[in-house]
């Protein structure tokens, strides 16, 4: 698999301990629609809300699915790198071709700054990505840390604001922060506890439609002996291609923290484009997608 793969890997895990499933990442494997019958759409006010722990609970449960397989698209991901007075150091553009096999996303780097790739690309792009992903990928597998919907409830306020208008579809918005005095004991716990954000879920599909992560203080490695988060600020925007077949259209990220004595700070711009359906959905297409 290539690093759009790992890149994927790393959203989900940090958005599923967030809301362990409801947002997606970044990075993530957010999935085919779970057709809800308990929620019925009945006139131009959207109907009677549901309880918060009920949307939580149907959003967990649609981002387990697996992919539909055969959907194809590419993606292009502009990084802008910084030093530490803010001048910029770097931009590389990358260019995906990314597909769905056996309910997985995979990825084949065609693209670097305009030229194709090499395996010396492919090889510096993994590198950067591995060791994060396997960090955190081994972190969520730990049982005790697995959050449902009553998890979140006890370690964040989420409030149901009403619902909103977005693709001319109906959706919830759920606004969200850390319940004071939240920290908890691990390094994950203690980043999240430093998070809000706002999150837009589909009210048929239960799909998440737009999610939007802020980081409300630095947060401390070590007392900051080994590092320091300063500044998280992700922005993601989803389409529904057709009925149960939803993909990230753009993700907007900026990311500024240090581990030991080096800095990062970068920028990067995600936007898919040029979609191709399964075949046994291709007559359901609601945007005209190939």
């Amino acid at each position: 698999m290539e690093s759009q793969i790992l890149i994927l890997k790393a959203m989900k895990n940090h958005l599923s301990h967030l809301l362990s499933g409801i947002m997606i990442l970044f990075r993530a494997h957010i999935s085919v629609v779970l057709a809800c019958t308990s929620l019925i759409i009945v006139d131009s006010a959207w109907g009677e809300e549901p309880e918060v722990a009920d949307i939580l609970e149907k959003t967990l449960k649609t981002m387990s699915e697996p992919r539909p397989d055969g959907l194809k698209f590419f993606q292009t991901i502009k990084t802008e790198s910084y030093d530490s007075d803010g001048a910029k150091v770097e931009v590389r553009i990358e260019k995906f071709l990314i597909g769905t096999e056996e309910g997985e996303y995979q990825a084949d780097l065609i693209q670097v700054n305009g030229k194709t790739a090499t395996e010396s690309d492919k090889k510096d792009t993994r590198k950067r990505m591995s060791r994060f992903v396997s960090e955190e990928e081994g972190d969520s597998e730990k049982e005790d840390e697995k959050w449902d919907a009553q998890k979140m409830l006890e370690r964040f306020d989420i409030d149901l604001i009403g619902k909103r208008e977005w693709q001319g579809r109906p959706v919830f918005q759920l606004d969200f922060e850390p319940k004071s005095g939240y920290s908890g004991s691990s390094m994950r716990d203690k980043f999240l506890s430093k998070l809000k954000g706002r999150v837009f879920v589909d009210c048929e599909e239960f799909e998440i439609a737009k999610l939007q992560i802020r980081l409300m203080d630095e947060v401390e490695i070590w007392k900051g002996i080994l590092g320091k988060a300063r500044k998280l600020k992700v922005d993601l925007e989803r389409t529904r291609l057709a009925p149960g077949i939803w993909a990230e259209q753009s993700v907007e990220t900026q990311l500024d923290f240090r581990m030991l004595l080096k800095s990062t700070r970068e920028k990067s711009w995600i936007e898919s484009h040029d979609f191709q359906l399964p075949d046994s959905h291709k007559s359901a297409s609601t945007q005209g997608v190939e």
